[in-house]
């Protein structure tokens, strides 16, 4: 205690700026206050790391602080250039909503880079509830990394199902592909555990099943599932139209990839073996030629209401 205290009166005895930056890192809101009366305080002054005191209380996760900041007239996107660290991107990786949500009142921009947007590193660190703010905000959905990986890439990847939901009900590719030719269902499929509900959403919202990958040895998500033993996922992939006849790039079926997981195989030789009705390659067809924009609107098709169904 006795050290704090040394801390906080040598800190005293600093010029306002310098008292100004450890209150709002601290969240010492009555000080701030304090301070801030004084109207010729520089209160977008920055400490040695180029760092102001609004950016901090972003960091920090001072709700409070920030409020007071940001209504004496501190810069919503600190000092930096376009492309630098903002307050906005270290209140998403840390995941202080009410920070979020009051930097987004504030007018700060959505999407500067460091490298990425707050929304994909939102996506990245699973923080949902600040995804959800900056999607409502209208931040770009369809950002890349550089490896080429969307917000979805990422949140496939890195198995963060309320992020994967919140997506999935966006604007954003759900079959774009990154560098090494993946999609976003080819993440889930490789990342997340068997029967994982990210997955089903991917499929039900239209992403494409028999997407090869480029690189990846051309191998579907099917192949990926059946080489990891994923049952559930095969009997999903299967049911939405994956083709167990597609060869990867080494010339092997999806069975032929399953042979360490006795269930899998026997399930795909199954399946080789009985061609599917009629009434699964109409719903599939219908799948394909609406795609993943226009699904919603299957209930507009002049279809009866079971085969509506049956699509989605």
């Amino acid at each position: 205690m006795g050290n704090i205290n040394e801390v906080e009166e040598k800190i005293d005895r600093k010029p306002k700026e310098a008292q100004l930056l450890y209150a709002a890192e601290n969240g010492q809101f009555e000080k701030l206050s304090s301070i801030l009366a004084d109207k010729d305080v520089q209160i977008d002054s920055p400490n040695s790391s180029a760092v102001t005191a609004l950016f901090l209380a972003a960091k920090e996760g001072h709700d409070e602080c920030l409020r007071l900041l940001l209504e004496a007239g501190a810069c919503v996107n600190g000092i930096g250039v376009q492309n630098a660290l903002s307050p906005l991107w270290v209140a998403t990786h840390a995941g202080h909503k009410n920070c979020v949500e009051r930097l987004v009142a504030a007018g700060a921009n959505l999407n500067t880079k460091f490298p990425e947007t707050p929304l994909y590193i939102a996506a990245r660190e699973g923080k949902a509830d600040c995804l959800k703010i900056l999607i409502e905000a209208g931040s770009c959905v369809n950002v890349r990394n550089n490896r080429g990986q969307n917000p979805l890439h990422i949140a496939c990847s890195e198995v963060h199902e309320s992020c994967v939901e919140l997506l999935t009900n966006t604007e954003c590719e759900l079959d774009a592909m990154d560098h090494s030719g993946c999609t976003p269902l080819h993440h889930a499929c490789i990342n997340a555990p068997d029967g994982h509900r990210s997955v089903k959403m991917l499929v039900q919202k239209g992403a494409a099943v028999n997407v090869s990958s480029r690189y990846w040895n051309h191998a579907t998500s099917l192949h990926y599932c059946s080489q990891l033993g994923k049952l559930e996922n095969i009997k999903l992939l299967l049911n939405y139209g994956a083709n167990v006849f597609i060869k990867d790039k080494c010339g092997q079926t999806a069975r032929e990839r399953a042979h360490k997981h006795p269930e899998c195989e026997k399930l795909l030789w199954e399946k080789e073996g009985n061609p599917p009705s009629l009434l699964q390659l109409c719903c599939w067809t219908i799948r394909e030629i609406l795609g993943a924009k226009r699904l919603n609107r299957v209930h507009e098709l002049p279809i009866p209401l079971t085969l509506q169904y049956s699509i989605l």
